[in-house]
């Protein structure tokens, strides 16, 4: 398979703009000084605050409040707005999008966090997925893969060296993953897809209800110990990745 290229991450520019065909991926670390958690939770709208209440453990509550409120910070630079202005809604898998006081900016946003870090994709009219995943054991890798995989994906990955399948996993995992975010479908359609997962464009091979041709899928190392990939309706988006610090 070769060894993976990490991406290499821009500094933010000064104001936020998006064109069609374009895409930008934000990453930002979890962990974050006191200051600026509170100033992510106090971004949030009361609902957002009271889930995150919810959270039995410390470190959870916080990756929670960082995750949304950057959504929140990043979201309204786009659209000029103060972050705690942006509503949201969910599609019926969950998908957050924006509520309809904000139908009239054509923006697509998808966020995914894993570990310590968190990526979000922001698009223009089409709909974007990102999912991100820390690498960790597995132990039932090979029940993993033929439950959810195609019988050719998962003999692909069996037939790889033992130190490459865990990697190979989590590649058509996360590929798996972002296109089903991207249309909103959530992971009962796990096994309406077919791909062939490699660095960096990946081969899908099969997607039930879809038009292959109008889908590009990325697969990328976001930072060491990590795959990621993003799933577009654009056969030649231009991507431009960033480091988000938003407060």
């Amino acid at each position: 398979m070769g060894a993976a290229r990490e991406i290499n991450w821009n500094l933010a520019p000064a104001h936020l703009s998006l064109s069609e065909a374009v895409v930008h991926v934000w990453r930002s670390p979890l962990h974050q000084p006191p200051t600026s958690l509170l100033a992510y939770q106090n971004s949030l709208s009361e609902d957002e605050q009271q889930r995150a209440a919810r959270f039995r453990r410390p470190l959870d509550r916080d990756r929670f409040i960082v995750a949304r409120g950057t959504l929140r910070h990043c979201l309204g630079q786009y659209l000029e707005l103060a972050p705690e202005q942006l509503r949201f809604d969910t599609m019926a898998a969950g998908k957050p999008i924006l509520a309809p006081d904000h139908h009239s900016h054509p923006l697509q946003f998808n966020l995914s966090h894993s570990g310590t870090w968190l990526l979000l994709a922001v698009t223009l009219q089409t709909p974007v997925g990102i999912d991100l995943e820390a690498l960790r054991p597995i132990a039932e890798l090979t029940h993993l893969t033929r439950r959810f995989f195609s019988a050719r994906e998962h003999q692909r990955i069996q037939s790889l060296p033992e130190t490459e399948q865990l990697s190979a996993f989590f590649q058509h995992w996360t590929a798996r993953e972002a296109c089903l975010k991207a249309t909103g479908e959530g992971l009962t359609k796990l096994q309406a897809l077919e791909l062939v997962a490699s660095q960096p464009l990946v081969q899908v091979q099969r997607w039930d209800g879809q038009d292959l041709q109008t889908w590009q899928v990325r697969s990328f190392v976001p930072v060491a110990g990590y795959w990621a990939a993003l799933a577009h309706r654009s056969t030649t988006p231009e991507i431009l990745f960033f480091d988000g610090k938003f407060v």
